[in-house]
């Protein structure tokens, strides 16, 4: 008995201490959530002012506006037959394919992947953000690279601000903001997405003649539409053009970076060539990506090439191309392709050791 009436105290006395701490935890928890309520209304007033967000977004918001018309949209179209009773009864043309493209040069050079205008037979008819169109009248096509470009009748449209583009000593740097901006579904012209830069400088391995190298990849928001458009860094500068998605995850667009000495060396080829051509060294090398190992290793010289007339050998380690270093940023191959063949650079080599220096004329 005297064991049955102590357990009945202790479970008052428990029950009386659990309600005691119950009304004050309630009457804390409140005051907490009241609390918290009145600094959420204070920050939601005043955050954008006080960390700096309201200037972050019209920086966005002037970058679009600044950049918006030299990004221009495409419409694919195509001829098909129409049969009825197994007879061919008409011609009509419908569309095939869609997608955002970006204007380069005043003379209305327009740049995009190679990998869109495959077919010959397809009529591609370049829509303005003013609303305007023009067709486009020459294309070229980029034999290494998923590059192409194509150029309208400026005589057919009103003057529009081509792109601002990197250049090739800007960095491009990891972690910062990407915005494309682009066709999104071939509906929502103008569609604008943002983020980050993910990685540089990733490779990718596909089925075809094109090489994708020195990639940048990105998170930024990219549909089937506003693909094979520009990415632009937060200053409104064209960094890449969009090319590929990983077929697997979700966010993981790669581009091809862009910069103002690629995009001049590419018009200025077909200028002179009537076709893009790249220049070469004709040397097989192997990257050097360590973090303190900079440069590209040469395996192999072709002989009778530019390499050998300038007595660049197996082993040397090319370090710089016109004392710019190379690196994951700046690729031996990317840098080579700022240039026409024809042109003359100074290369800097490490050779057991010791430093040095070479003049060559490219060939293609």
């Amino acid at each position: 008995m005297q064991t049955l009436r102590t357990i009945l105290i202790a479970l008052v006395t428990s029950v009386g201490v659990l309600s005691f701490f119950s009304d004050n935890l309630v009457r804390n928890t409140e005051t907490i959530n009241q609390e918290m309520s009145d600094s959420d209304e204070k920050i939601n007033v005043e955050s954008l002012n006080n960390y700096g967000l309201r200037e972050f977004q019209k920086e966005i918001v002037d970058t679009v506006e600044a950049v918006k018309e030299s990004v221009v949209s495409i419409i694919i179209t195509k001829d098909f037959i129409l049969y009825e009773q197994g007879r061919a009864s008409e011609l009509i043309k419908q569309q095939v394919g869609w997608g955002s493209w970006i204007l380069i040069d005043e003379q209305w050079y327009i740049l995009t992947n190679k990998h869109v205008l495959g077919d010959d037979d397809s009529e591609y008819i370049v829509v303005y953000s003013d609303g305007s169109t023009s067709e486009v009248k020459d294309i070229w096509r980029d034999d290494t690279l998923d590059i192409a470009i194509i150029k309208v009748d400026e005589s057919e449209v009103a003057w529009k601000e081509p792109a601002r583009i990197l250049d090739f000593k800007e960095s491009i740097t990891v972690g910062q903001f990407a915005l494309a901006i682009g066709n999104a579904l071939a509906e929502f012209q103008n569609s604008v997405t943002f983020w980050v830069v993910s990685w540089n400088n990733r490779r990718l391995t596909l089925e075809n003649e094109n090489l994708y190298a020195w990639l940048i990849q990105t998170d930024t928001s990219i549909s089937e539409g506003n693909s094979w458009g520009p990415l632009f860094n937060i200053d409104g500068k064209v960094i890449g053009i969009n090319t590929a998605v990983s077929a697997f995850w979700e966010n993981i667009w790669f581009a091809i970076p862009l910069s103002q000495q690629f995009v001049d060396a590419s018009i200025q080829s077909v200028k002179n060539y009537d076709a893009i051509v790249r220049p070469f060294v004709w040397v097989r090398y192997l990257d050097l990506q360590a973090p303190n190992n900079n440069g590209v290793e040469i395996l192999e010289v072709v002989p009778w090439s530019p390499a050998e007339g300038v007595w660049i050998q197996e082993w040397d380690l090319i370090t710089h191309i016109n004392d710019t270093l190379i690196n994951t940023e700046r690729s031996f191959m990317y840098h080579l392709h700022t240039f026409l063949p024809g042109d003359t650079i100074n290369i800097s080599l490490q050779r057991d050791g010791n430093k040095q220096e070479r003049s060559l004329v490219l060939w293609n």
